[in-house]
């Protein structure tokens, strides 16, 4: 499936910088951090750059014929610093064992992790991925990670196994706030429920009391994929200090499997809690078996928390996924359902891409940079536009929203998913032309009628000209052009127009000689082989489509 000779593997304290995105578009995502750990979770509708879920982690246990038993996080080693404020805290685990050697792998949309240790006879693999399938925005839009291990025995001797996926309920959360354990005065009320879905079973984990137009209400979701024997546990010991954790551990490092919950009910106030499923094998002398776990999630409420103007602050946008999914459960049994198909032309869309002969850093930095828009630098609303920001600060997106001048430069959407990319021009031509041809720069969303008040960009203005030439050349759909033409018309006309105050082509020459605002956030004064660049491709461009639509003497 790959190309091993042109691997590039990150080990040791490379691994410290690695953190691999999982998510669809505009679903957020949940990164796979080198050595294994899941981090920065993004999927409470912002950025979340060192947003770390507690207790949420896969572990291993083994037991040898001679009957001694031994468990394993299925992480790499932990790696410095260790420098932080009270001490390590208890969710992050770090005085559980580990796997000594971690080796990481990326090639988007597909994550690998090896994981080996001198004192460990098993061998760990893992495989992380999202369905990514080009021209289908949906299925490259579901709100899964998914967890295909590999566990491998080299030995001359049979061993029984078992792995679990656990996971704390963050329903409550707002992503943002810092947390160390399953204490937090925004939680209480929180549940975990089994549900069982054909090849899917496993918890979905929600709020008992949360008002469903909290921007926080929401749900999870947990679940092994085609095993038939699964163990739940919907909560761990509702304990302080280390307690719950530890009793955890004595608990499953003894049989692989947990004790059923003391409790029913949601958590008590100021508490959430931690819920684990576990599927048991026996592993021949020799054998490799993969078992399949998936995490899901649903957050509904997505709000306009980025602009000032009173017309759109705090407005609700909602999230397009949740359409499809109003439940993190839901995503878990369409994708258990559509499994062998979405992985089918997921990992031939990788293969296809990254079997090939290019040089491997051109490779990397293309389906690196793929990840762009199923991160939370994008947004699918619900209507099911896409929008974008320049991109994301650690817990907000950076410089709302459809930059033009910005979003000029970007080349993927437009390949991989040119549906959505005609949905943004539509904005741009729909909404932000005005009848004299002027189109704003940013969008403010909700798409009410108001518009973003700031001079217009030449560079993006003609850019995106030339965007609706790429599209319209990329669909062949003539008719759809029609509709989008009468303002791209008036925004290229808007150049000569006497109605600009910025005079940019007022002579109308052809090159562009008056106040010109543009992506380095300044003016330009007079001719500039930039923005003039821009403005002969848009008027090539331009030329072609009216030619295109019969209007030869606008051409």
């Amino acid at each position: 499936m790959d190309n091993h000779d042109k691997r590039r593997v990150f080990s040791g304290e490379a691994l410290r910088t690695v953190a691999f995105p999982l998510g669809g578009i505009g679903t957020g995502t949940v990164s796979l951090r080198g050595r294994g750990a899941l981090d920065n979770w993004e999927i409470f509708n912002h950025p979340g750059k060192g947003a770390f879920l507690p207790f949420t982690f896969f572990a291993l246990w083994f037991r040898s014929p001679d009957g001694e038993a031994h468990a394993r996080i299925l992480e790499g080693r932990m790696l410095p610093p260790f420098e932080t404020s009270g001490g390590i805290p208890p969710g992050t685990m770090a005085g559980l064992p580990r796997f000594r050697d971690a080796h990481f792998h990326g090639e988007y949309p597909l994550a690998r992790l090896d994981l080996a240790d001198p004192d460990v006879p098993l061998l760990a693999h893992l495989r992380a991925w999202n369905p990514m399938i080009p021209l289908n925005a949906d299925d490259s839009g579901i709100p899964v990670a998914l967890f295909d291990w590999t566990i491998t025995n080299p030995t001359d001797t049979p061993f029984d196994i078992s792995l679990a996926f656990n996971a704390m309920n963050p329903v409550g959360w707002d992503g943002r706030a810092w947390i160390g354990g399953r204490g937090a005065h925004f939680f209480g009320g929180n549940v975990n429920e089994p549900r069982d879905t054909g090849d899917a079973v496993g918890l979905q984990m929600g709020h008992s009391s949360l008002d469903p137009g909290d921007p926080r209400w929401g749900s999870i979701a947990i679940a092994a994929l085609g095993r038939t024997v699964v163990g739940r546990q919907t909560h761990w010991e509702r304990a302080g200090w280390f307690d719950d954790l530890e009793g955890f551990w004595r608990d499953f490092r003894e049989d692989g499997a947990l004790n059923p919950a003391k409790d029913d009910g949601p958590s008590p106030g100021g508490s959430t809690d931690v819920g684990s499923i576990w599927t048991p094998h026996t592993l021949a002398l020799g054998e490799t078996v993969t078992i399949s776990f998936a995490l899901a999630w649903s957050f509904p409420n997505l709000v306009n928390t980025w602009n000032s103007e009173p017309a759109v602050q705090n407005a609700r946008l909602g999230n397009y996924y949740t359409k499809r999914f109003p439940t993190a459960w839901d995503a878990i049994t369409y994708t258990a359902r559509e499994r062998k198909r979405l992985e089918h032309e997921t990992f031939a869309f990788h293969d296809a891409l990254h079997s090939g002969t290019l040089p491997e850093p051109i490779l990397d930095a293309v389906s690196a940079n793929m990840s762009t828009v199923r991160t939370t630098t994008c947004l699918r609303t619900f209507d099911g536009r896409l929008h974008g920001f320049e991109g994301c600060h650690d817990r907000d997106g950076c410089c709302p929203m459809n930059c033009t001048h910005v979003w000029n430069y970007a080349q993927a959407v437009a390949s991989l998913y040119p549906e959505l990319e005609r949905g943004i021009r539509e904005t741009d031509y729909g909404h932000n032309t005005t009848n004299e041809g002027k189109m704003t720069f940013r969008t403010l969303l909700p798409l009410i009628g108001e518009r973003w008040n700031h001079p217009p960009a030449a560079d993006g203005q003609m850019g995106t000209l030339l965007r609706l030439y790429r599209e319209w050349r990329i669909s062949g759909d003539t008719d759809w052009l029609r509709k989008m033409w009468p303002s791209a018309r008036a925004s290229l006309e808007f150049a000569w127009s006497p109605k600009n105050p910025h005079r940019w082509d007022l002579d109308g020459d052809g090159v562009m000689d008056g106040i010109q605002h543009n992506t380095y956030d300044i003016e330009f004064a007079g001719p500039n082989t930039m923005t003039g660049a821009w403005y002969l491709a848009a008027l090539k461009a331009g030329a072609e489509m009216a030619e295109a639509l019969g209007e030869k003497d606008k051409a």
